[in-house]
């Protein structure tokens, strides 16, 4: 049985992040200050210590192997495609997935962006399973990771997403600090004392210019950091209460939230084709095309992946299966 809030909580991050790439204004601070940070604590929530070298195949099969399926595809597609022009910059292309990106492109192709994310977890789970090995006090476990994420700060935007997992791996930290530490923090005594430092964090992170991991840019660490914690901690309540009011409707986007990654993948072969764009271009001849945009990004990640979903060798492939919810009224999980 599965505990349904984490899913719910994915579900609302991941289309945060389509709503984000669709917005070219201030407006996105508010998504971006929060919406990566989410999947490191909720990855970091889910942490189990195990041996290094099983540690690194587990993430290396969760994460590592859907980056390389989809920069397989990518690269096939561009071959094929006639509709863009990266097959004229082949080998380019080829060399600008293999080591991440991190924002590089080719014309107006930004390649495979959405998946920053997959190798830098994966670099984050498994660095943190090594300090985890070595390091058994909780204080020098925390100052470790904290010096860590420093580092990633003031380093320049370099290949293979390690600036960003640096920085990831405080956020996959206060995860696994909440599963281990929660009970005795007691959140819920004083809930609403809790909710407002959050949104304060939260309000004030983005007054600050918010964080972008992608691009990583932290206008103030300290507080991007907290702001981020925050908004996942106001995410978290209002996923609980939407469970609590509408359990079966709320099983539904979890079930969806659970399979995130394939809407990553879809996303990402969104954006880095115009899939969506270029049907969006089509119909604004006849309506604004605002929210239109928003809503075709959306619809489009959620129906594939669906579809994809009801292929047995992709749920092999990526690990994927319907699970069965605890009933969060009667559960303390």
């Amino acid at each position: 049985m599965r505990n349904p809030l984490f899913d719910i909580m994915k579900f609302v991050a991941i289309i945060a992040m389509i709503i984000g790439h669709c917005l070219f204004d201030g407006r996105k601070i508010y998504i971006y200050a929060w919406h990566m940070p989410l999947f490191f604590i909720i990855s970091g929530y889910f942490f189990k210590p195990q041996p290094i070298l099983y540690s690194v195949k587990n993430n290396g099969t969760k994460y590592v192997k859907p980056y390389i399926i989809i920069s397989i595809l990518t690269l096939i597609i561009a071959l094929l495609s006639e509709l863009c022009d990266l097959k004229n910059n082949f080998w380019q292309t080829a060399t600008i997935l293999a080591i991440g990106g991190n924002g590089l492109s080719i014309n107006e192709y930004d390649l495979g962006f959405p998946t920053w994310f997959l190798i830098a977890v994966f670099i984050t789970a498994t660095t943190y399973s090594l300090l985890h090995k070595y390091i058994h006090n909780i204080y020098i476990l925390t100052l470790a990771v904290l010096s860590i994420t420093i580092i990633g700060y003031f380093m320049p935007n370099i290949p293979f997403d390690i600036p960003q997992a640096c920085v990831g791996l405080t956020f996959y930290h206060i995860g696994y600090i909440f599963k281990k530490y929660g009970d005795q923090l007691h959140p819920k005594a004083h809930i609403y004392a809790w909710l407002c430092v959050a949104i304060f964090f939260y309000i004030a992170s983005c007054l600050y210019g918010g964080l972008e991991m992608y691009g990583h840019m932290y206008p103030n660490l300290a507080i991007n950091i907290a702001g981020a914690i925050g908004a996942t901690f106001i995410i978290s309540q209002l996923s609980y209460y939407f469970l609590i009011i509408a359990p079966r409707f709320a099983n539904i986007i979890a079930q969806i939230g659970s399979i995130s990654i394939l809407i990553l993948i879809t996303h990402t072969f969104d954006m880095t084709f115009n899939i969506v764009h270029n049907f969006v271009q089509f119909i604004s001849f006849f309506t604004n095309i605002g929210a239109i945009t928003i809503l075709c990004h959306i619809l489009f990640a959620l129906t594939i992946s669906l579809l994809l979903y009801r292929i047995p060798t992709v749920r092999r492939v990526f690990r994927l299966s319907k699970h069965q919810y605890i009933d969060i009224k009667t559960s303390k999980s």
